[in-house]
């Protein structure tokens, strides 16, 4: 009785193992061929938080790095520039009327042609015209909160969206992003690795020519678009959103793992 109690003990921890490393080979397999699966809504911050958030994109003169924040700006996957651009922009150069007012000023013009224009031809293709909220021209200078929305492609963050407090003089544009917990989540530098601040697309509407911005050490502060010496420049961190169900797959960026868009 012991001997047939042993050898059936036996055959069942054979076929446990068995069973066990089919189990695995087949997980290994999904994980293998996930690529094909694989969105770019699945880096979205908001989703996961404990993986690498970043998608690199392709621009004519290469791959740059973009953090997906989150799969829900107006049903869509909003990204923004992980990296400050190398050279600082005017926020807007109007002499009549409000320099700060972010509809079709100069840094507003710029995101939608050039560097619209300095990503691929496919990519390009996938960037959605998406509605974000700016304050009225008819706000500024009376610390007016009126808002509208606007149909672009590529545009700067609010005050709001990388966590500014609720303030009278800065109105609501859009929600708060959950990436921007801290000071810490705020900070970027450029390609030099040069910290930089960076212009939002909210203006402090006591005033006619004051923007907020985000200084080199993550924290939202203000500044005008224009001092003693001519135009105030300040980096720029490019947004904008792409379909949630656009594919990615991975690959490598100087020999660390790295995610691309996928060709269809």
């Amino acid at each position: 009785m012991y001997k047939i109690y042993k050898i059936f003990n036996n055959k069942f921890l054979i076929y446990s193992a068995l069973i066990f490393i089919l189990i695995i080979y087949y997980l290994i397999s999904i994980n293998f061929n996930s690529n094909s699966r694989l969105f770019i809504k699945n880096l979205a911050y908001n989703r996961n938080n404990h993986i690498e958030n970043i998608v690199y994109i392709e621009h004519e003169d290469g791959f740059y790095p973009y953090i997906v924040l989150t799969d829900d700006y107006n049903g869509h996957c909003l990204l923004i520039s992980m990296l400050i651009l190398n050279e600082p922009k005017k926020f807007n150069n109007n002499t009549i009327g409000s320099s700060s007012y972010y509809e079709n000023s100069d840094i507003d013009q710029l995101l939608n042609n050039d560097f619209f224009n300095s990503f691929k031809i496919n990519i390009k293709n996938r960037i959605v015209d998406n509605n974000i909220i700016i304050t009225t021209r008819d706000s500024l200078e009376i610390g007016g909160y009126n808002t509208i929305e606007i149909k672009r492609k590529i545009f700067l963050l609010s005050y709001t969206e990388v966590g500014g407090h609720k303030s009278t003089s800065r109105p609501t544009e859009g929600n708060k992003l959950q990436y921007f917990e801290s000071n810490k989540s705020r900070i970027a530098h450029n390609e030099s690795s040069n910290l930089n601040s960076w212009w939002l697309r909210t203006p402090v509407t006591v005033y006619s020519n004051v923007v907020c911005l985000v200084y080199d050490n993550g924290v939202i502060g203000e500044c005008p678009t224009k001092g003693f010496n001519g135009e105030i420049l300040n980096g720029v961190r490019p947004a904008f959103c792409l379909p949630g169900d656009t594919p990615i797959k991975a690959g490598e960026i100087n020999g660390e793992k790295a995610y691309f868009i996928a060709d269809e």
